[in-house]
């Protein structure tokens, strides 16, 4: 197992991985076939709830905005503090509804496309590695993994809602808001680091505390590589042909950090022969 990365050398680590599954595929041919489905169902669940974030915008922005800071006066200083404030707010602002439309619209598609997501993992670690990960098709125990993917992807978004909402409310308060605007993102980039290393840990049969815990355990790199995926989601247009360069990018991640721990290791293997 390769050694662990930790502190802020592990998030630069991680922050890399959406750019470095973004290059994986367009060098690696034989897995394009694999990323067209993640890629429409991708860019339909962004337009649409991007759209639905942006009419948010403006009430985000009037409700984080400070009276004061719109107060007129003839001091030069305090109109430089009011513009200042109106600056930070703004951009708080577009961040909070982005990202959760950003999530929104990945859980979505993750919920849809949870399956082909794994078949696109499985794609990219064969290529990586050279070895044939697969497991011959059965069809029953295909449909078995496509609703344990389903289940999966609307528990995270469960989890993900249970603590999204009263931030994303706590971030209404004023004075305060800023602080839980705050916490609202840094929650929304680490789940997005779970939700596309879900389709490598969900293929090797992880339960959902499990998954969190592998996270957890690799937090700085996670951290980080959720961070990359929310700036080059914010890209105009880019969000839009992303999913399949982050799916990409959790694989090599996870593959990277020397796979999963013995203990973890000794239980996929024990769940992949019941359920052979």
């Amino acid at each position: 197992m390769s050694e662990q990365k930790t502190g802020f050398r592990g998030f630069v680590h991680g922050l890399a991985y959406p750019l470095r599954g973004a290059r994986f595929l367009m060098k690696t041919k034989q897995v394009w076939r694999h990323a067209l489905v993640p890629l429409l169902i991708n860019a339909v669940a962004l337009v649409g709830l991007l759209t639905a974030g942006m009419f948010l915008l403006d009430d985000v922005y009037a409700r984080l905005l400070p009276d004061w800071a719109s107060a007129t006066d003839v001091a030069w200083y305090r109109d430089v503090g009011h513009w200042l404030m109106k600056a930070l707010v703004g951009i708080g602002s577009f961040l909070l509804t982005a990202g959760s439309a950003l999530i929104s619209a990945f859980l979505v598609a993750s919920l849809l496309g949870g399956p082909f997501n794994e078949f696109l993992s499985e794609a990219v670690e064969n290529a990586a590695t050279g070895v044939d990960h697969g497991e011959a098709i059965d069809p029953r125990q295909l449909s078995r993994d496509v609703i344990r993917g389903m289940g999966g992807a609307a528990t995270r978004m469960a989890l993900w809602l249970a603590m999204y909402v009263p931030l994303a409310f706590g971030s209404l308060i004023p004075g305060i808001g800023v602080a839980f605007a705050a916490g609202t993102l840094l929650y929304s980039v680490f789940f997005l680091a779970i939700n596309f290393t879900d389709p490598v840990l969900d293929r090797k049969r992880l339960k959902m505390q499990e998954k969190l815990n592998y996270s957890r355990s690799h937090l700085a790199t996670h951290l980080g590589f959720g961070t990359g995926i929310f700036a080059m989601a914010l890209v105009p247009g880019l969000a839009l042909v992303l999913g399949p360069a982050l799916v990409a990018g959790g694989t090599l991640l996870f593959l990277d950090e020397g796979g999963l721990p013995d203990e973890l290791a000794a239980l996929s293997r024990e769940r992949g022969t019941k359920t052979a």
